[in-house]
C-alpha cells in the first residue's frame, strides 16, 4: 500500500463494505468502478460530487482516496491517487458505560467513533439491569457515520453488555489503566498528565444516568479505578462521554500520535 491521503479536510469519507476485497489486485493510479446503487445515489444525490472531485472510501481494513472519473445513474468510476492500510489510534481506549436509554446510547456510539474509541463495552449495573441491545446493525450504521464525519476509518468494536463483576474480572481491563469519571475524583488535568507517562492501555467508565451505587463505588475503587471529575457541575452521562472521551484522546499521552497499522 502506498501513497498519503490528501490533507484536503473536506473530502467526504464513504465507507464501502469489502472495499478491500475489490481493490486486492489494484494499485494506485489504476481505475476502481462500482455499479453500487446506494453508493451511486449517495455520491450523486446527497453529496453532488461531479467528475474531477475527491472523495475518501474505506472499509474495515483500508482507505483510498479516489478522483471520479465516471459518473452514471448506475455505475461510478475513479482512479485510485492513495490506497493505505486503516491505522489504529493507541493506545487503545475502552470506552464502558451503563447502558443508556436508546436514543443516548446512539449519541455515545457516535461520539466514540468520530473520538477513536477502540472498543465500546456497555455494563449492566444495579440501577440498569435490562439488556435491549438487540438492533446491533443499526448501532454499527451509527458509528460507521461518526467514523464517516471524523476521518477515522477504524469502526469501534461494540460488545454484548456485561455484568459489572464481569467487567472488572477481565483481564484486559485489569491491565489497563483505568478512570472512572464521577464528581468526587481528581481533577481532570492531573489525570490527563498522568497518562504520558503509563504506557497503558486506557479503560474509561461513565456511570448510568442515576450513577453507580455506593456498593458499586466501593468495589471499582478496590480494584483500581481512579476517580476523576469532568467538571464542577453534573453532566447527563452523554455529556459526560463527549467531554470524557475527547479530553483523554486529545491529551499527549493518548492524542494518536503514535500509529500502527492495523493487519
Amino acid at each position: 500500500m502506498t501513497g498519503k491521503i490528501s490533507s484536503d479536510k473536506h473530502l467526504f469519507a464513504i465507507y464501502r463494505d469489502n472495499l478491500s476485497l475489490l481493490t486486492k489486485d489494484l494499485q494506485q493510479e489504476e481505475s476502481l468502478k462500482f455499479q453500487d446503487k446506494e453508493l451511486v445515489q449517495r455520491i450523486t444525490q446527497i453529496l453532488r460530487l461531479n467528475l474531477g472531485d475527491k472523495l475518501i472510501l474505506f472499509d474495515s481494513q483500508i482507505n483510498l482516496e479516489l478522483e471520479l472519473l465516471e459518473i452514471s445513474k448506475k455505475n461510478i468510476s475513479g482512479k485510485i491517487l492513495n490506497i493505505k492500510n486503516n491505522k489504529i489510534l493507541q493506545p487503545k481506549i475502552t470506552l464502558s458505560l451503563g447502558l443508556l436509554k436508546k436514543n443516548f446510547f446512539e449519541q455515545v456510539l457516535y461520539y466514540a467513533a468520530a473520538m477513536g474509541a477502540s472498543i465500546v463495552q456497555p455494563v449492566l449495573s444495579q440501577k440498569v439491569h435490562k439488556n435491549w441491545l438487540k438492533d446491533k446493525e443499526r448501532l454499527v450504521k451509527i458509528m460507521i457515520a461518526g467514523c464517516e464525519q471524523a476521518k477515522n476509518f477504524v469502526i469501534p468494536e461494540l460488545l454484548e453488555p456485561v455484568s459489572l463483576n464481569d467487567f472488572i474480572n477481565n483481564k484486559s481491563i485489569k491491565d489497563s489503566k483505568k478512570i472512572l469519571f464521577d464528581l468526587d475524583g481528581n481533577k481532570l488535568l492531573e489525570i490527563l498528565q498522568s497518562l504520558d507517562k503509563e504506557k497503558k492501555d486506557l479503560t474509561l467508565l461513565f456511570g448510568p444516568e442515576s450513577g453507580f451505587s455506593d456498593s458499586e463505588l466501593d468495589l471499582l475503587k478496590s480494584n483500581n479505578f481512579e476517580l476523576c471529575a469532568l467538571t464542577p457541575t453534573i453532566l447527563r452521562a452523554v455529556e459526560a462521554v463527549a467531554v470524557g472521551l475527547g479530553a483523554v484522546r486529545s491529551c499527549p499521552g493518548a492524542n494518536g500520535v503514535e500509529l500502527t497499522y492495523s493487519q
